[in-house]
């Protein structure tokens, strides 16, 4: 092989290694910036700053799971209490996300929501909590939704042993 041969062979493994390299990097995932405490999202969301910026700490809190799990019951509970449906639905993600079995009986009653997305969450997350489905859909007749509620409201009482069982009394 002649100099001008392996000058060539040397140019087209660095291109290689090049794009390699490059297609390597841009695979990675994007660093995501770090999750600020719960407290600090608490404090965020019950705040008066604008409402993008508490929708926005109510969804990071939500990725918080368990270990958020008193910042969230409090969350929620002002969420509920001042009606405000944007920040109501991450919200009822996190009770959700964080096994937050004790709020079932604030979400079946959520059920009953005039928006149709806050029943739709309000249902999915009682069910998944449950563990069973029971039929609710937000969009069934008010008739029928309030007969699926029924039957969950009926089947609290007998199930919550066994929810305490599964999910523990954690505080």
């Amino acid at each position: 092989m002649n100099k001008q041969t392996l000058s060539v062979i040397a140019f087209i493994l660095a291109a290689l290694i090049t794009t390699w390299s490059v297609v390597r990097f841009l695979k990675r995932p994007p660093v995501e910036t770090p999750l600020e405490p719960a407290v600090v999202l608490q404090e965020r969301i019950e705040s008066a700053q604008p409402l993008e910026v508490r929708v926005e700490a109510a969804r990071r809190l939500a990725r918080h799971g368990v270990q958020a799990r008193q910042e969230i019951r409090q969350v929620f509970q002002t969420a509920r209490a001042q009606e405000e449906t944007e920040v109501l639905l991450p919200i009822m993600t996190a009770i959700g996300e964080s096994r937050e079995w004790k709020e079932i009986p604030s979400l079946v009653e959520l059920m009953r929501h005039p928006d149709i997305r806050v029943r739709g969450r309000a249902g999915a997350i009682a069910q998944r909590l449950i563990g069973a489905d029971y039929g609710f859909r937000a969009e069934l007749p008010e008739a029928e939704r309030n007969a699926v509620i029924a039957k969950i409201e009926e089947a609290l009482p007998v199930m919550q042993p066994r929810l305490q069982e599964f999910y523990g009394n954690d505080e």
